[in-house]
């Protein structure tokens, strides 16, 4: 009678055990967890929420990126936006313009005597191995392209100088090409001090200037561009309002194939 009663304490125990375990897998498995890839700053408390950039009307800095991962069993909305909120404050993530990185204020153009200048910006293109070995290897340097232009109200009742400038896109304010020769896996190339001319920037539409840009391979060592990029083609207010960076991403022609 003894030994029965010892080892039912022992099985309760064991099933005691079980059973707080299985609770805390279950607490656990709810829980949501976070990845986070970026820099650090001091913690903060101050963290303003956006769903959307376009809905920031400060100057910001993007310093990272979080995703907020559901547990195992599943997880609500609003516990894993309490855990993204907690990571924000613990990398110091603020909106604040005084109290991040110092962005300047060039998002957006002046006008200067008969030219039209355009903000400093950084492209970023980044390439793949395979790219960067062949760029390298061949002593190959890369060109981005930019062509900048506008839309203008009735094309019928422009000046003949400035009718001239019209082409498909629109009327073309300028194009330009930067090289870069020393190539690497991220490569930024500055695009500072450009100007457009006023007289044509008189007759844009709403004074939303348009930019394509374009990156391929300068065809020094090769005659063929080598590259497939992406490329970008919107308002420059897409770049200027947002750090004034744009990345591009690309790899060989013949690693797509």
């Amino acid at each position: 009678m003894l030994h029965q009663i010892k080892h039912s304490q022992k099985m309760y125990r064991i099933v005691n055990n079980i059973f707080l375990l299985v609770i805390f897998m279950q607490i656990y498995s709810c829980a949501p967890s976070v990845n986070y890839i970026g820099k650090k700053y001091s913690p903060t408390q101050n963290i303003d929420i956006f769903m959307d950039t376009r809905d920031i009307k400060k100057n910001y800095e993007v310093i990272g990126k979080v995703d907020g991962i559901s547990g195992i069993l599943g997880s609500k909305y609003e516990d894993i936006q309490t855990k993204i909120i907690q990571t924000a404050k613990k990398e110091g993530a603020l909106t604040d313009s005084s109290s991040i990185m110092p962005v300047k204020h060039t998002d957006t153009i002046k006008v200067e005597n008969d030219k039209v200048v355009i903000p400093n910006f950084k492209i970023v293109v980044n390439l793949s191995d395979a790219a960067v070995k062949k760029l390298q290897s061949g002593k190959e340097s890369i060109i981005a392209s930019l062509f900048f232009y506008g839309n203008t109200a009735d094309e019928k009742t422009l000046p003949p100088d400035i009718k001239k400038e019209i082409g498909p896109n629109g009327l073309k304010l300028g194009d330009f090409n930067i090289e870069e020769k020393d190539i690497h896996q991220s490569n930024e190339i500055e695009v500072k001090n450009i100007s457009i001319p006023k007289k044509l920037y008189n007759f844009i539409v709403d004074k939303k200037i348009l930019l394509n840009i374009n990156v391929f391979s300068g065809r020094r060592a090769f005659k063929d561009n080598v590259l497939e990029m992406e490329f970008f083609d919107s308002e420059l207010n897409e770049i200027t309002s947002k750090g004034n960076v744009i990345n591009l991403n690309g790899r060989l022609i013949t690693e797509s194939e």
